[in-house]
């Protein structure tokens, strides 16, 4: 009966602890995927803002066409 009784003690912390671990590590998946999806929606707004901005032509700039003779 001690030995049962052992058995159901190392057999409930060895449960607790795994079940600690899995929670630890779930957390860590949680909050590396929001850490993810911040780097992924910066990297949005950065091509966004890159998309909008045009380059405007300056007064005595060579064009391509002009810069191509034939």
């Amino acid at each position: 009966s001690q030995k049962k009784k052992a058995m159901r003690e190392k057999i409930a912390t060895a449960v607790k602890n795994y079940r600690e671990r899995n929670i630890a590590d779930a957390k860590e998946e949680a909050q590396r995927f929001v850490e993810m999806r911040k780097r992924v929606q910066i990297a949005a707004s950065k091509k966004e803002l890159e998309a909008e901005e045009h380059k405007v032509m300056e007064y005595g700039e060579i064009t391509p066409f002009e810069r191509n003779a034939y």
